[in-house]
This record gives structure tokens, C-alpha cells and sequence, in this order.
């Protein structure tokens, strides 16, 4: 009887241990941003798509080391335009970004893909200002300890004809 008791209470205490080690110490962060990522949402000013028919292209968000760019994207992101009301707005996130500064910009990228097919409609720190975008006044979002920025919301065009630069 006692032998039974035994291996009854060491059963029990197996199953436990067994189901403490079930418990992850690796949980996802959730009371902040991703490391190393820029989130936010870009609300636009009008209502003309330039396409819903991703074969001829697409709306982008693109994280720039240097502007203007002397070289591709260090991190970007299609966008996908919802309609809530009169309002079209997308929300986004560009991640494995190092430390560093970066200017954000909204384009339209017409496909296929050639000199001239990239439409910029809107950039954090100008929204749609044309007057701001060459100028050392362009809004940087900064990453530093390879910590996440969240909430870098800003304006942008829908409407290809708005544009405020081609490349």
C-alpha cells in the first residue's frame, strides 16, 4: 500500500513539473512597439485611388537612410488603402531597421517597374507638402538601441496626378 502511495505522489509530482515546464519564458512583448520597426497609420486627403488592380501597381511606404535616395529602401511595405466613410487610411509597419535616422514616404509604384514609375504622394514631417521634400526641413524618424517607433502617423495623396516628386 505505502509502495502505491509512493508512486501515486510521484506521478503527481511529475505531471507537474511536466506541465511547469510547458511555460514558455520567451513571451512576445506586447505593451510595445517591435524592435527595430516604425509603425503608424497614413490617412489620405482625397478619394482617387490611382488603381485597385495591383497588376498596374501598388501604394508603398518606404524607410530612406538618405534623402533623397541614393539607393534602394532600407525597409518598405505595400500599403492597401481602406475606405472608412469618406476617408481612406492604411496602416503599416517597416521592420528589420537599424539604428539610425529615416524619412518616410508614400508612393505609388506603377508596374512594371522603370525610371519614372514611382509617384510620390506624401512623406512624414511634410504630409503633402511639396515645399518641404528636398529640404533639410523633412521630418526623420529616429531608431536608437534598436528600440520600435509607433504611432508615426502622417498624410498622404491617393491621386497620382498630386504628386510631389517622380523618380
Amino acid at each position: 500500500m505505502k509502495a502505491t502511495n509512493f508512486f501515486y505522489f510521484l506521478a503527481v509530482i511529475l505531471l507537474f513539473g511536466i506541465a511547469l515546464s510547458c511555460n514558455s519564458d520567451s513571451t512576445t512583448n506586447t505593451s510595445g512597439p517591435e524592435n527595430n520597426s516604425i509603425s503608424g497609420t497614413i490617412t489620405f486627403t482625397d478619394t482617387v485611388l490611382a488603381s485597385n488592380d495591383t497588376i498596374n501597381g501598388y501604394y508603398n511606404i518606404s524607410a530612406f537612410a538618405n534623402w533623397p535616395p541614393t539607393g534602394p529602401a532600407s525597409a518598405n511595405a505595400k500599403l492597401f488603402p481602406q475606405k472608412t466613410g469618406n476617408v481612406y487610411k492604411a496602416t503599416y509597419k517597416l521592420t528589420g531597421l537599424n539604428n539610425g535616422n529615416y524619412v518616410l514616404t508614400t508612393a505609388w509604384i506603377k508596374l512594371p517597374y522603370a525610371p519614372g514609375s514611382v509617384y510620390g504622394l506624401g512623406a512624414y514631417g511634410c504630409d503633402t507638402s511639396a515645399s518641404c521634400i528636398f529640404s533639410p526641413m523633412i521630418g526623420k524618424v529616429t531608431i536608437a538601441d534598436n528600440k520600435g517607433v509607433e504611432n508615426i502617423n502622417f498624410l498622404s495623396h491617393l491621386d497620382t496626378a498630386k504628386k510631389l516628386y517622380r523618380f
